[in-house]
């Protein structure tokens, strides 16, 4: 074991060799592509709430998105139901792949 295997080791309490995680993916752009939805359409449909900028910075193709604001999500969330009348749920924009 390395010298950060054994820290994170004995600082959380585990034996052996640190447990691995699931992945969560963001898939805003994926959903938009499926509902031929623009990144400029999304920042019109939640510009009272959300910069341009930060609509495109969540949908830029290639960049990871690490972290969303709540508040965000949610106007996100409003704009994509307004845009396609239909009930848009965290679980179309975020998938989670559990490592087994």
């Amino acid at each position: 074991m390395s010298i950060v295997t054994d820290t994170v080791s004995s600082t959380f309490g585990l034996r052996g060799s640190i447990p691995t995680m699931g992945v969560a993916k963001w898939t805003l752009t994926d959903y938009m592509e499926r509902h031929a939805i623009t990144p400029y359409r999304l920042a019109k449909a939640v510009e009272q709430h959300a910069s341009a900028q930060t609509v495109y910075g969540l949908v830029r193709r290639g960049q990871d998105v690490s972290r969303v604001d709540l508040g965000t999500l949610a106007f996100v969330l409003d704009g994509l139901r307004e845009l396609t009348g239909e009930n848009v749920q965290v679980t179309d924009l975020i998938s989670y792949t559990p490592d087994n």
